[in-house]
Formats: structure tokens, C-alpha cells, sequence
């Protein structure tokens, strides 16, 4: 007996392929953003590179639900977003805006040791030393506090 291939098998069906044909040509004209905004978050992923759409999505979080717990999350990873582009500069602006925006968040020791690390990148030690140096005595304990440790003492 042949298994069920009816028209619900199909129905179920089409949408992927919809999506794959979509995603297979990408319009060549001027509404590509409307396009974009069509085809769902995770399918934009293997084709745009997981770095752009990173840093675009928490931001998007940010704008629509400012006041909501997890925005000092979103904004840590928009910082680390522009870390793995290698944009040093803009992480470390995004990083300080957490510090000030959400002072209280369970993010601020990574965003401490982000700091750091851009600052790093940077080619500015003595400052990178000093923000290592405040992680540690502000927050002993934490993961953060453990790396920052390691790293001054690589610095030193």
C-alpha cells in the first residue's frame, strides 16, 4: 500500500519550499529589504553570515522593549557583536553604554572584561590593566573576575 501522499502532505510542504526558493534568489532590485523582512531570522543566517545579523537583531530588541530585563543582555551582545567584527571602537562604546545605562545588570563583569579586551586590541595596556584591575575587586568570584586574574597576570 502506498503511504499518504494526499493534498495535505503537499499543503504542509510548500511553505519550505516557498522559503527555499526564496532564499535560493534574493530580488535583484531596489525592495530587497522587503524581501529580507519576509523570510524568518534563523533562515537569514546562512547567507548573510551570523556576525551582521547579530548585531542588528538585539538592537532591533532594544529599540522595541527598552525597559524590559533583558535589555542590558541585548546590549552586551551587540557589543560583542562589533568585538567579532573586529569594529573595536564601536564594541567599546556599546560596552561603556551598558555600564552606564544598566550599572546593576549580572552583565556588567563581562562587560568589564569586553572592555578590556577591546582595550587591548587597542594597543592600550595601561588602561586595559586598570579596568582588569576593577573587575577583580569588584566582583571576586564571578567567571569574569577568574579570566581578568589570568590576564593581568599575562599582561604583567
Amino acid at each position: 500500500m502506498r503511504p499518504n501522499r494526499g493534498r495535505g502532505q503537499r499543503f504542509r510542504q510548500a511553505p519550505l519550499r516557498r522559503l527555499s526558493r526564496r532564499l535560493r534568489r534574493p530580488p535583484q532590485h531596489r525592495n530587497w529589504t522587503r524581501w529580507l523582512n519576509r523570510v524568518p531570522m534563523m533562515a537569514r543566517w546562512p547567507i548573510f553570515g551570523i556576525q551582521t545579523t547579530r548585531a542588528q537583531s538585539p538592537a532591533f530588541f532594544l529599540k522595541t522593549y527598552p525597559d524590559s530585563t533583558l535589555a542590558s543582555n541585548a546590549q552586551y551582545w551587540i557589543g560583542y557583536s562589533y568585538y567579532a567584527l573586529k569594529d573595536y571602537k564601536t564594541s567599546l562604546a556599546h560596552q561603556q553604554k551598558l555600564l552606564v545605562a544598566y550599572p546593576d545588570s549580572n552583565k556588567v563583569p563581562d562587560a568589564l572584561l569586553n572592555i578590556a579586551t577591546n582595550q587591548i586590541a587597542l594597543d592600550n595596556l595601561p588602561a586595559a590593566r586598570k579596568t582588569l584591575e576593577e573587575l577583580v575587586a569588584k566582583y571576586p568570584g564571578t567567571n569574569a573576575a577568574t579570566l581578568a586574574s589570568r590576564r593581568l597576570a599575562a599582561l604583567k
